[in-house]
């Protein structure tokens, strides 16, 4: 057993909106949108991910063991939301 005990920046987004700071008459939404998703885990868990699966059965004997599952995946995402 080992201190799975974590700190996780799990989701972060940002939005500029072009219309409305550069005053764009064809727009009333121009948005670009920056999305990350568990972009940093701080950990002292030597584990794949210290969010631990403990596999398909709940049972007492097989509670809190890391079956090496994949871990929780990082990930970009860009939009564009724009209205006239």
């Amino acid at each position: 057993y080992e201190d799975a005990s974590f700190w996780r920046l799990r989701n972060v987004s940002v939005a500029f909106d072009f219309a409305r700071a550069f005053k764009l008459k064809a727009f009333t939404k121009l948005q670009l949108v920056l999305s990350g998703r568990n972009l940093i885990t701080i950990t002292n868990y030597t584990g794949m991910d210290p969010e631990t699966s403990s596999g398909t059965s709940n049972s007492a004997w097989d509670r809190g063991v890391d079956h090496n599952t994949i871990p929780n995946t990082r990930a970009y995402t860009v939009g564009l939301n724009f209205g006239f």
